[in-house]
């Protein structure tokens, strides 16, 4: 049965106290021939986003079953196991070669062309992104600038 999974279902019956009891019965296999996996949508070859912008990647893959894994500069990266690769916020370390691992039960993974991911300065004037309703307003304002979030009062002391 090479290239071929077998489903089926097991039924086990027990007969309490009797120490030979234990029957299992296998009934209904039938071999199954897994789609092949494929990449249909390759992620792009090169990307260039700001930092503490988002940063997204992503590839469209064939087969049954089909799993993802992302890697960066050809390690996996922790968690990412979907179509999508997605960071809320880029910093300068994300920039690197990105790929994509397609895999399947029984299948031979298939690997996505290379994406090579560049981070930018963040060039963006400071806004407020939040405002509270506390009187005391430097404590409650937070402030996107140039290295991320930033604490209204602490971008004061930085004139």
């Amino acid at each position: 049965m090479a290239n071929k999974l077998a489903l089926g279902l097991a039924v086990t019956a027990h007969n309490d106290g009797d120490l030979t009891g234990g029957v299992g019965v296998f009934s209904v296999f039938k071999a199954v021939t897994p789609v092949p996996i494929a990449i249909v949508t390759q992620p792009p070859a090169t990307k260039s986003v700001p930092a503490n912008s988002a940063l997204t990647l992503s590839a469209v893959g064939t087969g049954d079953p089909v799993h993802y894994q992302w890697r960066k500069d050809g390690a996996d990266i922790s968690g990412t196991n979907s179509a999508t690769y997605s960071k809320a916020v880029s910093r300068p370390a994300d920039a690197g070669s990105y790929t994509v691992r397609l895999y399947g039960a029984g299948q031979t993974a298939v690997l996505s062309a290379t994406s090579i991911v560049t981070i930018t300065a963040d060039n963006a004037p400071p806004t407020i992104a939040r405002v509270g309703n506390n009187s005391n307003f430097k404590s409650a304002a937070n402030v996107t600038g140039y290295s991320g979030l930033r604490t209204y009062d602490t971008l004061l002391r930085q004139s």
